[in-house]
Formats: C-alpha cells, structure tokens, sequence
C-alpha cells in the first residue's frame, strides 16, 4: 500500500471517529431530559405519601409492623396529629401504648407475619365535601373516597379487616383525615 493511501484511510478513520464521537454525544444529550423525565416520575411515585394507596400502607405499616407514632402522624393531616398523639400515649402516659396494636395481632399470627393490602373502591369527594375538607384542613387541594381490605398474612394463618377511609392531598402529599374511627387496633378476623 502506498503511503498516500495510507495517509488517507488513517483521515477516513480519524473522520469516522469523530463522526461516531458527535452522534454519541447528541445521542446523550438527547436522552439526558428522557432519564431527568423518568428520575423525577420514579422518585414522585416512589415516595410514601404519592398516592392514597400509598398514604394508607404508610399508616397500617407504622401500626402494625413498625409500631411508630411518629411515622404514623406523617399519614395523618396535619391538624389531626396533636390529638391522635393523645389518645394513642393515653394523654402521654405511657409512650409505649402503640406497640400493643402489633403486639395483639403477634398473638394470633405470630412474629413472622406480612400486610397485603386489597384497594377494591376509589372515587373523588364530591364538590361540597372537597370544600368542606378545605375548610378543616389547610393546604387541602382534592380528596378521595377509598375503600381497602387489610390483610395478614402468617404461615398458618391468614385475617384481614375492611376499612372505608377520606384522604386529601394536603400540601402536596396524601393524608388520611381521620384515624379514630379507624380500626387501628383491630385483631383480624380469619378469611
């Protein structure tokens, strides 16, 4: 081979690695607002207030596995906590009074147990109850109606409860509008 023609495939080369170099990096330029786009949509969905599905697994979690008031207070709006806080220490004197919920339901299931969680009925508030919540509640931007079945599950047991809950998207994040009617406490029944 000549040494021009040498010379000339190693510049077609050199002319092809600069030209895949350029289509590379408007190749990741381009997928740059795609991964922002799928990063921002996996870290909304991901957080535990996102959606009211969400909200109601954070709070009977709290209860029932982790036995945490303060995680539960975050499910809950925000003018709610104060009081939930009272009446689930027994007006603070006994802190511990949470861990008895987890406790009654370790009684039947044992210690190794799971919480599923069955969402069989959605709807939105109603204009007029939408108004009202807002009126309650600061921040408050939509509600919903939302109807789920919890259930545990142990090795050699399973039970579950139903429950019918008003959640409002409060500042941005889902909350539950009441937790005293709920049965927070309750021993599942057996399916």
């Amino acid at each position: 081979m000549k040494e021009e023609d040498v010379k000339r495939l190693q510049e077609y080369r050199e002319r092809r690695r600069e030209k895949k170099k350029a289509f590379i990096k408007k190749a990741l330029i381009a997928m740059i607002p795609v991964a922002v786009v799928a990063a921002a949509v996996i870290f909304v969905l991901s957080r535990p207030f996102a959606t009211p599905q969400k909200a109601v697994k954070a709070f009977y979690d709290a209860v029932y596995l982790d036995s945490d008031l303060q995680k539960m207070e975050q499910c809950v709006v925000e003018e709610k906590r104060s009081a939930m806080e009272y009446l689930l220490t027994l007006g603070g004197s006994n802190p511990n009074y949470i861990t008895l919920y987890a406790d009654a339901v370790k009684q039947y299931l044992g210690d190794d147990y799971v919480i599923e969680y069955d969402f069989y009925d959605e709807n939105d508030m109603s204009a007029a109850s939408l108004a009202a919540m807002k009126k309650l509640y600061s921040g408050v931007s939509t509600g919903k109606y939302l109807s789920c079945t919890v259930i545990f599950r142990a090795e050699k047991y399973a039970g579950a409860f139903k429950v019918d809950l008003d959640l409002v998207k409060q500042n941005g994040k889902w909350r539950l509008t009441r937790y005293d009617m709920l049965p927070i406490g309750a021993i599942p029944t057996a399916d």
